[in-house]
């Protein structure tokens, strides 16, 4: 992969930078927090999106609502254009999917608009496996961050040995073995469980003949519980026949009993009737000779219609006589009030005497009337006294009547009670045989219903016996499937332990294998990285009195012309830049051929000089300069020394929070 073109919109401190490649040496220098790192962050984003490890927080320019970032590329032959870009959503920045674009040779790819279409798409274009992550093969092949170059040949062993071997892949062969080595330790507890499980099948067996045996002694007493469950119903039954039979005899008694108080309530009741009914009757003949003698004594001849008829004589004269005085005091009143001499009746003219003795002849026809109304009024009076005497002495007759008539039906009913006494009596000495009986025969129903309760209560003790039986029969029929299971499943665990101690066997052989292959692609590897690393040595070393190789733990080691070893430390200072990029360079294309990829064409170097000395960094320039295999490098530094090593240099500065970007010629 080349770089040809990078064009930043609001990404970081660069409001607006583009900027073009080509092959060759590209330095960036300028102070630090210039905006210089920015470009290679960009170049990771838009390559990798979140995949590169940087949030879109972290690239989009604060306060910008959108931004982009459009790299251009060649790779295999073809121009590929990729852009990303971002908008800012309240608190949140999201992908922009009207930016998420792809071209090749100037035509737009057929990618839907999500990050993961965009990234599937480039690492098939770069060659990288699906699987990987991309950020570390990409910082492995052609990516060297700040402090790498220098630090993998100054690591102590062990550390430098685990960093390559991550990078050569070679760790997944430990870790296999590990894991393996788990696996085996599981397996064989497995099988130490399952050997404990095996163990206990001839108790399992014996256990389960012992719950046959049980089964089989339940279920007789079982038998022998229903045969005796069976003769308590006979019994049952029996009782309750008779029981009904007694209540029967019982219900006819308490019939005759209740017939028998009744007749004799019946009795008590009659008798006081009969005797209350002779004293009655006692006293009514008393009152009938009194009231006779009474009537006897009252002598009148004389018949109530008579008086009635007499009466209503008189009481006409004395209506006739009053009308009478009436009339005359009217006209007396009237003559006493006359105020002329002519007379009201005869119409004749009248003296004061005639006056007078016309007012005396009035007064003497009233006293006549007065008297005759006396006499009348007393013979009324006398009337009155007959009549009073007359009616008494009909009441009297009329009570006698009353007294005799009542006697009569008290004598009649008297003797209707007499008669019923008689029968009565009869009926209650048929009753009271029958009465009796009671006694024996409730004695007798209860016997027999206590009988009835004890046999059911014996059933119902029987039944929850059988009930509990056939419940621990169940229990055992459970008990004893769940043994079967068990031998069944241990008949299973036979055949799987046998298999599993094969699989122990074969594991522990397989894993001897793997720590062979391990050192055997280990030591290929290795050949390998040696060669790779004599051919970038060869190529940018200057001439001098040693020869550099690598040995099993991956560290150089520096020989003089003679053969004796030199530490590393004491070379020159660019003796020690030429090996540590030549390793550095080495293990990419190590890194790249075990990926599966191209060995890259693209070289970027993030602050190279992080650890050197005055020396190391006056001498990279013409270490790079002499590195013609890869087409490709970018440096980013702040050491004005590194501007002599590139084919075309930039400044980058920050004027009031923006990055600038100056080409110098």
């Amino acid at each position: 992969m080349i770089l040809k073109s990078l064009l930043l919109e609001n990404i970081r401190s660069h409001q607006k930078t583009e900027l073009k490649f080509d092959r060759g040496i590209t330095v960036f220098t300028g102070r630090t927090g210039s905006g210089k790192s920015t470009i290679l962050m960009a170049i990771e984003y838009v390559l990798f999106g979140s995949a590169s490890g940087i949030s879109n927080q972290m690239i989009l320019r604060r306060g910008a609502k959108a931004g982009r970032i459009v790299l251009e590329f060649e790779h295999n032959g073809s121009t590929y254009k990729v852009e990303r870009g971002l908008k800012r959503t309240g608190k949140s920045i999201l992908v922009d999917e009207h930016h998420l674009r792809l071209f090749k040779d100037g035509v737009k790819l057929p990618v839907m608009a999500r990050a993961k279409d965009l990234n599937e798409e480039i690492l098939g274009i770069l060659g990288y496996p699906s699987d990987c992550n991309p950020r570390d093969v990409f910082e492995v092949t052609s990516y060297t961050k700040q402090d790498e170059v220098r630090k993998l040949i100054e690591l102590r062993p062990a550390e430098r040995q685990q960093f390559i071997d991550r990078i050569l892949q070679l760790s997944k062969y430990k870790n296999t073995s590990d894991n393996m080595r788990d696996l085996i330790s599981k397996l064989n507890e497995e099988v130490k469980r399952i050997e404990g499980s095996v163990e206990v099948e001839l108790k399992l067996k014996e256990e389960v003949e012992d719950l046959h045996r049980e089964k089989i002694k339940i279920e007789g007493d079982i038998q022998r519980r229903k045969k005796e469950l069976g003769e308590v119903d006979t019994k049952v039954n029996e009782l309750r026949k008779k029981i009904d039979e007694i209540k029967r005899a019982s219900d006819r008694i308490l019939k005759s009993k209740e017939e028998y108080d009744s007749v004799n309530g019946r009795l008590i009741r009659v008798e006081k009737e009969i005797s209350k009914l002779e004293e009655e009757i006692k006293i009514f003949e008393k009152e009938v000779v009194n009231s006779k003698l009474e009537v006897q004594k009252l002598k009148i001849g004389r018949k109530i219609e008579e008086v009635w008829e007499e009466k209503d004589k008189l009481l006409k004269e004395i209506g006739a006589l009053e009308g009478e005085k009436k009339r005359l005091r009217q006209e007396l009143k009237n003559v006493e009030e006359l105020k002329t001499d002519i007379c009201p009746l005869c119409k004749q003219k009248i003296s004061e005497e005639h006056k007078k003795k016309l007012m005396e002849e009035y007064s003497r026809r009233m006293e006549e009337i007065d008297h005759k109304l006396a006499e009348l009024l007393k013979k009324k009076t006398e009337l009155g006294e007959a009549e009073k005497q007359i009616r008494a002495k009909t009441e009297l007759e009329e009570k006698v009547l009353e007294y005799e008539r009542s006697l009569t039906e008290k004598k009649k009913r008297l003797k209707e009670l007499k008669e019923e006494v008689d029968i009565l009596n009869s009926r209650k000495k048929e009753l009271e045989k029958e009465v009796s009986e009671f006694e024996k025969v409730r004695r007798t129903l209860w016997e027999l219903q206590e009988a009835e309760k004890e046999a059911f209560a014996k059933r119902e003790s029987i039944i929850r016996e059988i009930e509990l039986l056939n419940s621990r029969v169940k229990d055992l029929v459970e008990r004893i499937k769940e043994k079967k299971i068990e031998l069944e499943e241990i008949e299973k665990l036979k055949g799987k332990l046998s298999k599993l101690k094969d699989l122990v066997d074969l594991l522990g052989r397989l894993r001897d294998d793997i720590k062979n292959i391990r050192e055997v692609v280990r030591n290929k590897f290795l050949d390998d990285l040696r060669m790779e690393f004599q051919k970038f040595f060869e190529e940018i070393r200057r001439e001098g009195e040693y020869i550099v190789n690598i040995d099993q733990n991956y560290e150089p080691i520096a020989y003089t012309k003679s053969g004796e070893e030199v530490p590393i430390s004491n070379l020159s200072g660019g003796e020690r830049t030429s090996v540590a990029l030549s390793y550095r360079l080495a293990l990419a294309n190590i890194a790249a051929q075990i990926s599966g990829i191209q060995k890259s064409e693209l070289l970027i170097l993030d602050e190279p000089t992080v650890g050197f000395d005055k020396e190391d960094i006056r001498t990279l320039p013409e270490v790079l300069r002499k590195l013609k295999t890869i087409p490709q490098i970018i440096i980013v530094t702040h050491e004005d020394e590194l501007k002599d090593a590139g084919d075309y240099k930039f400044e980058i500065e920050k004027v009031n929070g923006v990055s600038r970007v100056r080409k110098v010629e």
